[in-house]
C-alpha cells in the first residue's frame, strides 16, 4: 500500500503506511529502505539520511550473523547448513570477501573441490591481492597432484606477502609431495 501511495505521489500516507510496517517489524531492513526514500522524496534530507543509515547497520547486523552462523556450522560439520547461510549473507553483500571466502572454504572441506575453485577463482578476480584464495587454490591443487599449478598459485600469494610463514610452509608442503 506504501509502494502506491508513493507512486500516486501522496508521500504523507505512504510515509504512515511505511512507519506502519515498521513499527510490527523494526528490523526489517527494506521497509527502513523506503522510508528513507520517501523522506528524501519530500526532501526531509534528515529524516532520509537517518533511516538509511539505520537500513545500512541492520543490514551489516545481519550481514554478521549469519557469517558466525556460517562459521559455527563449518566447526559442527553442518556443511550444507553452513553453505546454504553463506549464500544468504552473500545475498546482502555479494562482494563480501569473507562471506565468500567461509563459502570456499565449506566447499572445500565438503570435498566439492570444483565448487571450491570456482569460488576462489571469483575472490581473486574481486580480490586480486587475496592471498586466501591463492592459497585454498594452491593446496586444493596439491590435494589433485596439480603441482604446477598449485605451485603456481602459491608462488602469487608469496609475491603478495612475501614474509608469510604460512605461505611459505604451504609451498614446502607442495615440494614435498
Amino acid at each position: 500500500l506504501a509502494c502506491a501511495h508513493a507512486e500516486k505521489g501522496i508521500l504523507d500516507a505512504a510515509i504512515e503506511d511505511i512507519k506502519k510496517v515498521i513499527s510490527m517489524k523494526p528490523d526489517l531492513v527494506e521497509a527502513r529502505v523506503y522510508l528513507g526514500c520517501f523522506y528524501a522524496k519530500k526532501w526531509m534530507l534528515d529524516e532520509a539520511v537517518k533511516e538509511l543509515y539505520e537500513a545500512k547497520e541492520l543490514r551489516d547486523g545481519i550481514l554478521e550473523n549469519l557469517i558466525t552462523e556460517g562459521e559455527s556450522s563449518i566447526h559442527d560439520c553442518m556443511f550444507d547448513k553452513a553453505i546454504a547461510v553463506t549464500r544468504e549473507a552473500m545475498k546482502f553483500d555479494s562482494r563480501n570477501k569473507k562471506a565468500r571466502w567461509l563459502l570456499a572454504m565449506v566447499y572445500g572441506k565438503k570435498g566439492e573441490m570444483d565448487e571450491a575453485v570456482k569460488v576462489c577463482k571469483e575472490i581473486i578476480d574481486l580480490y586480486p591481492k587475496d592471498i586466501h584464495a591463492y592459497t585454498l587454490l594452491g593446496w586444493i591443487y596439491a590435494q589433485r597432484d596439480l603441482f604446477k599449478e598449485a605451485m603456481d598459485m602459491t608462488e602469487l600469494a608469496i609475491r603478495i606477502e612475501p614474509e608469510n610463514a604460512d605461505i611459505r610452509a604451504l609451498m614446502a608442503f607442495i615440494y614435498a609431495s
